[in-house]
């Protein structure tokens, strides 16, 4: 369903690594601040999410360097713990604007569908990102993601798939069709030859 257990841990930022991700993005100097403040506060509380510097592109067609944070957040679902995959983007507009919160199902997990706050792309709808208020926190935020995701997983274990191998079947009990020739073989030439075998 999802992973379970402990997630790979890689070793928690310092607040100078961060700082080096945030110079070379491109929020305003007065935003710069908050957005670090933020940014700090929520991989102190949840180490398994990195900082890193990501390519946004907008719909008007810009591209800007913002703060992803991108990893796993930790979640209780029927006494088990889970690391579901997310990627959290501050917009440079941030924090005037929400962050954009996704669901990144790994190759061996999905979406699961008609999820109330996830949708099939893994766009995340929640009441605290559409009436954003600009003094809300990332914490607060990710505490959202975290209650809504311990009432439904926002993604499962992918179906595996059958053994799509051929298998051969034993020794004289099937069918050899006859050799082809010319590309061409009739129903007729098949039926004969399985009367002969």
């Amino acid at each position: 369903f999802t992973s379970k257990g402990s997630a790979k841990q890689e070793p928690p930022m310092h607040a100078a690594q961060i700082e080096e991700v945030l110079r070379s993005c491109d929020y305003a100097p007065d935003a710069r601040a908050r957005v670090s403040a933020d940014v700090v506060n929520l991989h102190r509380q949840v180490p398994t999410l990195l900082v890193k510097r990501e390519e946004y592109f907008s719909d008007d067609g810009t591209t800007t360097h913002v703060v992803c944070l991108n990893g796993t957040l930790p979640a209780v679902y029927k006494g088990n713990l889970y690391h579901l995959p997310v990627c959290i983007y501050l917009p440079v507009q941030y924090p005037a604007v929400p962050p954009l919160c996704y669901v990144r199902p790994t190759e061996s997990m999905t979406i699961t569908p008609r999820h109330p706050c996830v949708d099939s792309n893994g766009v995340v709808s929640l009441l605290v990102l559409s009436s954003w208020n600009p003094s809300t926190s990332l914490e607060s935020v990710a505490a959202t993601l975290t209650n809504e995701f311990e009432k439904l997983p926002p993604v499962h274990a992918r179906p595996r798939t059958p053994n799509t191998q051929p298998q051969t079947p034993p020794s004289g009990s099937y069918f050899s069709p006859p050799t082809v020739s010319h590309g061409k073989v009739s129903l007729l030439t098949c039926l004969i030859h399985a009367v002969k075998n």
